[in-house]
């Protein structure tokens, strides 16, 4: 393999960094220790990798890579933040998750069920205002089959254009009076009655978006303080993951690109940000992963428990399970592009090994981080 020089600036202005994650794992309070180990071979592997998808001097915007494998955890940088700022990213750069926040909301339902606070079969009416639970069409509804795509709500609301302003800014008017206002008046279609009581997989910003509400509404707290107190204790700290960030968050925020590589203007997310909406940086990210692929109290969210449209792959609490019959384990992934971010997250757990790949483009980055997985099962 030849090596790929990473100060060749007109490359990729490829920056590496190697840090130290600390994580504790509550129950059992052992701390696992992730080194960080400068490997070459590594670092060849994820340029040769990111060169096959990205054009050299075309590149107008950063890609975060992140691998955990058993206790070591690395992380690589490319391209710039922006025309504006040159600069690659770093460890303090944020992006918007995208789809990616779904197993983030998922994950805080987990541990709240853990906690005895909510049960997943709780009906969602149990934590709707009852003005919008006396809709008889959400009694059937469990927090469980929001989770799992199997609540039959749309992939978005049907009110949502009404409220559209900006094209790019999708859910930035779209406001809780007007996700509660959707499922007062939701009626599914003749076809979907028919299958209410099934098991189909419809996938749906809509329902899990409304599990983020519905947590707060169980908690009494807002989102973030749900993942400050039901993640961060348990991943070892997500300092930089949040549905609102601080003005010093977002002075850190990567702004999203077309794939044309111009930049989108900062959107919103005024209700739904537990589906699109979260932000994070790649620390946390490999934080959360690897608490998600070694701790017991999340195997729950991990269990594959229905079948999806896509060959070989089921669903569990948001993620999803790719068991094809010929790759032992399963591999636990989801992936998003949203509003000019498009972001990767995959692991195998037998193997403890995991990819992040986080970037600020509209470009899909899926291949890149399914062909460094691929890499490293080998």
């Amino acid at each position: 393999m030849a090596t790929i020089p990473t100060r060749q600036i007109q490359l990729l202005c490829s920056k590496t960094c190697f840090y130290l994650l600390m994580l504790v794992l509550p129950p059992t309070g052992f701390a696992v220790q992730m080194h960080a180990q400068p490997s070459k071979a590594l670092q060849q592997l994820c340029d040769k990798v990111v060169q096959n998808y990205v054009k050299p001097n075309d590149i107008s915007y950063g890609i975060a890579i992140g691998i955990i494998d058993g206790t070591y955890v690395y992380q690589y940088y490319y391209g710039k933040i922006s025309g504006r700022l040159p600069q690659p990213p770093d460890s303090s750069t944020l992006f918007l998750l995208g789809s990616v926040s779904k197993v983030i909301t998922t994950s805080v339902m987990a541990v709240m069920d853990n906690e005895k606070q909510i049960s997943v079969n709780d009906t969602i009416t149990r934590y709707l205002p009852d003005s919008v639970a006396a809709n008889p069409y959400l009694s059937s509804v469990t927090l469980k089959k929001l989770a799992t795509h199997t609540a039959l709500l749309p992939k978005t609301p049907y009110n949502l254009p009404a409220t559209l302003i900006q094209p790019e800014d999708t859910y930035g008017n779209y406001q809780l009076t007007d996700l509660y206002r959707f499922l007062l008046h939701y009626r599914p279609t003749s076809a979907v009655f028919k299958k209410k009581n099934s098991k189909q997989f419809v996938y749906s910003h809509t329902g899990i978006g409304l599990l983020a509400h519905l947590l707060e509404n169980a908690s009494g707290k807002p989102f973030d303080s749900l993942i400050v107190q039901k993640l961060g204790a348990i991943c070892g700290g997500l300092p930089n993951t949040a549905a609102r960030l601080t003005l010093a968050q977002q002075n850190r925020l990567a702004p999203g690109h077309r794939f044309t590589g111009t930049e989108i203007p900062e959107v919103s997310f005024a209700s739904m940000y537990g589906s699109e909406g979260l932000y994070a940086n790649l620390p946390d990210m490999l934080r959360f992963t690897n608490a998600c692929m070694r701790l017991k109290i999340f195997e729950p969210a991990l269990e594959p428990r229905f079948n999806t449209q896509m060959p070989d792959v089921k669903v569990g609490w948001g993620w999803y399970v790719i068991m094809d019959g010929k790759r032992q384990p399963a591999i636990y992934t989801h992936s998003g592009k949203t509003a000019g971010y498009s972001n990767y997250i995959a692991f195998e757990k037998e193997r403890q090994v995991a990819v992040v790949v986080l970037s600020n483009s509209d470009n899909r980055i899926d291949k890149i981080g399914i062909d460094l997985l691929d890499l490293l099962l080998r």
